[in-house]
């Protein structure tokens, strides 16, 4: 049996119940021989190791064999690979924007929703003089979700979200706003990432 291939919730029940069996495993008796058998051979009379001095080692061995030493986790929480309800949206728009768009795009939320993170990024973006901005804005209905704006080339960006759960068929929409002297965008992609109610 392949223990790495279970998933994460069976293999911290495999070492929570490899631990409880060690709680109550019986402590090895300590014999301790009369004073003549001490006078005559110097016998040493220190105690048996305790189950609480060799759990620390226990649980390292078990912990290796499991697949928990050493693992790297994300600077943000990740989902299981068994939870269910998230969805990936992604939005691409190719070509040039070079002006303000409101509803770039458009759609009804197919269920209720609490959106998790968006990302956006602009494969080439003007930034000439400097005060160009380039700003995304996720709307429901007339309130704002989130919003994204990207500062380089080529780069992702997560956005700030101010209003997180979604309705039941809520209309949203995409909003672009350029600003500055010169806001050309060229080739843009959005992600929301979102997890049912």
């Amino acid at each position: 049996m392949n223990i790495r291939s279970r998933s994460t919730t069976t293999r911290v029940l495999m070492v929570m119940t490899a631990m409880a069996v060690l709680a109550v495993m019986p402590m090895a008796p300590t014999v301790v021989p009369d004073r003549a058998d001490v006078a005559s051979h110097d016998m040493d009379l220190a105690p048996s190791p305790s189950v609480a001095s060799m759990a620390p080692a226990f649980d390292g061995a078990l912990l290796r064999a499991l697949g928990f030493e050493n693992a790297a986790y994300a600077a943000t929480d990740n989902p299981s690979t068994g939870s269910a309800g998230y969805i990936l949206q992604t939005f691409q728009y190719q070509g040039q924007l070079s002006s303000s768009v409101a509803n770039k795009s458009t759609w009804k939320a197919p269920w209720p929703m609490r959106l998790i993170d968006i990302k956006c990024s602009i494969r080439d973006l003007d930034l000439t003089t400097t005060d160009e901005t380039y700003t995304f804005t996720l709307q429901e209905g007339a309130g704002t979700v989130a919003t994204c704006a990207p500062t380089a080339d080529a780069t992702e960006v997560s956005g700030t979200i101010t209003a997180a759960d979604v309705a039941d068929e809520a209309v949203l929409t995409i909003d672009y706003a350029g600003g500055g002297t010169t806001p050309l965008a060229d080739d843009v992609t959005i992600i929301l990432v979102w997890k049912r109610q």
